[in-house]
């Protein structure tokens, strides 16, 4: 009678005959065949267990019960093995089926592997491409969010053509992101923007590219850019009612060491009943109807606040949609983390070199903050708004008034830290007040959880408001 040998990787190994006719000692991969004509012991390595693995039973027949990569365990007394260890070199033992047996449709050709060993719930079979189940056949895109929030409203549908004007902004942006080195996009394009910055070649792509699709969207009116001197003006053929500010690549200095980077937005209705100007774009953080950020890192995500709150899409670059993820996210009211540069802190003012000490030694001998800082402001603002905490970009000897643009980079990120419950501050004045007289204008931020802003506005009294 023939006889089926287990191998030591989950393989099996067996009678060759009906399985396409392999001579002797052949082996057909990890689940071939080998004939053996009688019973033998022999040895061979084994994997290791994965975690939790119990072996169970006793003698050839053993098995590890979860994620083992062993068949059989090595023959003895049942012992729990710990995840890690190495079951080492077994003997294998011949075990005698019947040629009906591995003829029957139960084998279908091969051996199955026994899962008995396994509980119920992981004897059934996972999740295949065909598994309907293992699919959300109700997903909420970008676009079906913004539609059902414009119904509500009774809107016109323009915000929605501008979002989705910007998602196809961001989309091709996060791609040029990835692609950057390939496309020979690092590195600098030789210039310098309006704020001194030096502009990256992915700078002009992106700015490009948001211009583009925001003129194309039949949505908007003016446009303020961080790359462009002066407000953008639309042709009266492709006017909407919106305003719309933005950076189209933040922290674009950290794009050549792969840091993560973004781009930032706020969306205003035009305030004047006139042709559109840049003074349509001087208006408080208040007047925001929608602000919103992307992440280009380990994923893209786009962060979305509108007067509903907060709410998080994913790119599923499967299908190319942003799907929400996280709704109406609220921040938590104290965290453990601040995110400053402190390489700035021989210019530091006394509030914050106070603030600063208070986090790293508390005065009643709790835990001390961690401190955490990119470089990028979406990404540190990101960090803040999922774990807590507080963000800080004060002014100093060397800014007074502050290095972040308002209009462009702190109204949008004050306006969604408040509607996620958190607030913004300049240490004299909440951000969304500030009355803007210069498209690029500069200001203090310092923004995160309700309970750490306001512990430093109480510092920022204690020194006379300063």
């Amino acid at each position: 009678m023939p006889v089926v040998v287990f191998s030591g990787r989950g393989g099996w190994l067996g009678n060759s005959e009906g399985s396409g006719g392999g001579g002797e000692g052949q082996r057909w991969g990890q689940r071939g065949w080998r004939r053996k004509e009688d019973e033998k012991k022999f040895r061979t390595s084994c994997g290791w267990s994965g975690p939790g693995a119990k072996l169970e039973g006793a003698g050839p027949a053993r098995r590890c019960s979860r994620g083992g990569d062993l068949d059989p365990a090595p023959i003895g007394s049942p012992q729990d093995t710990p995840a890690g260890t190495c079951l080492g070199p077994v003997t294998l033992r011949a075990v005698r089926f019947r040629r009906s047996d591995l003829c029957s449709h139960r084998v279908r050709g091969v051996l199955p592997r026994p899962c008995l060993h396994l509980p119920p719930s992981a004897q059934q079979p996972g999740p295949s491409m065909t598994d309907h189940a293992a699919f959300d056949t109700n997903i909420v895109t970008l676009t079906r969010f913004v539609m059902e929030e414009g119904r509500k409203a009774r809107g016109t549908g323009e915000m929605t053509q501008l979002l989705n004007s910007l998602c196809t902004a961001v989309k091709a942006i996060s791609t040029a992101v990835r692609k950057a080195g390939i496309a020979n996009l690092y590195g600098i394009a030789g210039s310098t923007n309006v704020t001194g910055d030096q502009v990256k070649k992915l700078d002009v792509l992106s700015n490009d590219m948001v211009i583009n699709v925001l003129q194309s969207s039949f949505a908007t009116c003016v446009l303020v850019s961080e790359e462009n001197k002066q407000a953008i003006i639309i042709e009266p053929e492709k006017r909407g009612k919106y305003v719309v500010c933005f950076d189209p690549l933040d922290g674009s200095s950290n794009i050549d060491c792969l840091v993560s980077i973004g781009t930032i937005f706020g969306i205003y209705r035009k305030s004047s009943t006139g042709e559109p100007s840049e003074k349509d774009a001087l208006q408080p953080g208040r007047n925001l109807v929608a602000a919103g950020y992307a992440l280009y890192g380990s994923a893209t995500m786009l962060v979305l606040a509108m007067e509903n709150g907060v709410n998080c899409f994913m790119l599923d670059p499967a299908i190319g949609e942003f799907i929400l993820v996280d709704k109406d996210v609220k921040i938590k009211k104290k965290g453990n983390i601040y995110s400053l540069n402190e390489g700035y802190a021989k210019d530091f003012d006394p509030v914050v070199t106070e603030y600063v000490q208070r986090k790293k030694f508390p005065p009643d001998n709790s835990a001390p903050y961690g401190s955490r800082y990119v470089g990028s402001m979406v990404a540190d603002v990101h960090r803040t708004l999922v774990y807590g905490g507080i963000f800080l970009y004060p002014a100093n000897k060397k800014s007074p008034k502050g290095k972040l643009r308002l209009l462009y980079e702190c109204n949008p990120m004050a306006y969604i830290m408040e509607k996620a419950g958190g607030l913004a501050t300049t240490g004299k004045e909440a951000i969304l007040d500030i009355i803007p007289t210069d498209i690029h204008q500069r200001a203090p931020v310092i923004l995160g959880s309700p309970e750490d802003v306001t512990e430093f506005l109480e510092i920022c009294k204690k020194h006379g408001g300063k």
